[in-house]
């Protein structure tokens, strides 16, 4: 990793992850995670000293992002995105993309939220870094597996409850994945987001 990569917290200590099995596929989440995963998610919230949710007002559309140096390629791609993205502009909502964004600048963007819409998918581990939005509303398509699981991540480390919600849809097939069902593309109802704007 370049070293401009690299964020020293207040606690000065270095925190790597060694050793853990990799695979390009995943069949299912933990049902839970452990107290080992929220000590360490503890440790990397107090350097970025996270505080309470408590004025929360802005509205958030957590996009996936493709660049060069992140390729989502065919996976789970919401054919109908852009209309949705319009919808939700149109309401007040900030599009923002995580990609290569530091930690730190990651924590930044995601504070302070009133409502989160999100893709399911990876991206939503970045909750960890969050002090939690009050409403939480995740999507997929309906082969996704472990829907809820950043929502109990998000709670169990901010203490709070958050109102959530996930939709799942019927895959389209127009970009698929045949190592992977799982990331089959899909297309939203947009009635279903009105609600939030």
């Amino acid at each position: 990793m370049p070293y401009e990569q690299i964020e020293l917290l207040d606690d000065e200590t270095i925190y790597t992850i060694i050793d853990l099995p990799s695979s390009r596929r995943y069949r299912a989440l933990p049902d839970m995670f452990t107290q080992d995963h929220l000590n360490i998610y503890q440790l990397i919230r107090r350097g970025l000293h996270i505080e309470p949710n408590t004025e929360g007002k802005r509205k958030v559309y957590l996009k996936r992002d493709s660049s060069p140096k992140i390729d989502i390629g065919i996976l789970r791609i919401i054919d109908n995105e852009q209309e949705l993205i319009e919808l939700l502009q149109s309401n007040g909502f900030e599009i923002i993309t995580l990609g290569t964004k530091s930690i730190t600048e990651k924590s930044n963007l995601l504070n302070d939220i009133d409502i989160l819409i999100s893709p399911w998918g990876a991206n939503l581990m970045n909750l960890i870094f969050a002090n939690s939005p009050k409403q939480l509303f995740v999507f997929g398509n309906n082969r996704s597996f472990g829907i809820d699981y950043f929502w109990h991540i998000s709670q169990a480390l901010n203490n709070t409850k958050i109102n959530y919600q996930s939709k799942l849809y019927p895959c389209t097939d127009n970009h698929l994945d045949v190592t992977n069902h799982s990331n089959a593309s899909f297309k939203v109802d947009l009635n279903d987001f009105k609600k939030f704007v």
